[in-house]
């Protein structure tokens, strides 16, 4: 949840893996529970090595035809742990979410 929207990541697998993966994001209110369009939406990850400069990998994200709804796409090489940004721009002002995956 940041400013009042919850973020919810959805796949058919329910974890992401490595080669391409296919996902939905949902964007709700968190006070209404309606779904929210949030305008330009983008999701980076990092992978942190030792020794090594961070591993940046961004999806394709476009709005659905459901509002509040997004369709994701993204590749990995590998599997690991990655820290996942997610941000978005409305009129109102911009939005990020941040969390841990891993990816199997």
């Amino acid at each position: 949840t940041a400013k009042d929207v919850v973020v919810t990541l959805l796949s058919e697998s329910g974890q992401w893996m490595a080669g391409p993966n296919s996902f939905v994001l949902e964007f709700v209110s968190a006070k209404t529970k309606q779904p929210l369009d949030v305008g330009k939406v983008t999701l980076s990850t990092t992978m942190v090595m030792p020794g090594m400069a961070p591993m940046k990998k961004g999806a394709t994200i476009t709005p659905d035809k459901t509002p509040g709804r997004y369709l994701a796409k993204i590749s990995f090489p590998d599997t690991g742990s990655r820290e996942v940004t997610v941000t978005w721009e409305v009129p109102a002002g911009k939005g990020s979410a941040r969390f841990s995956i891993n990816v199997r």
